[in-house]
């Protein structure tokens, strides 16, 4: 019985919904129209953030899996022998 009535609810608002938007359709294009400066201007703003982001992160990879730096050269001992020299 629920799942009908939510049916029947949704069906209602969606009949409902395209009277208004037909009714106010000047103000919803209005709307529309001043939404799109501040929307792109946030996406930019978020797309920048990300990148910005992304970039930093990259870094700090490259920099904790670089190779580490070769170890100093040891001098060995010459080896002497064993049997005295002439």
């Amino acid at each position: 019985m629920g799942n009908y009535l939510a049916m029947l609810m949704g069906f209602g608002f969606i009949i409902i919904g395209a009277v208004l938007w037909g009714t106010y359709w000047k103000e919803f294009v209005s709307v529309l129209k001043g939404v799109i400066g501040f929307t792109l201007f946030f996406v930019g703003l978020l797309a920048l953030v990300i990148g910005w982001s992304e970039h930093k992160a990259s870094s700090e990879f490259e920099k904790a899996t670089a190779p580490p730096p070769p170890a100093p050269e040891t001098v060995q001992p010459a080896a002497t022998s064993a049997e005295p020299k002439d």
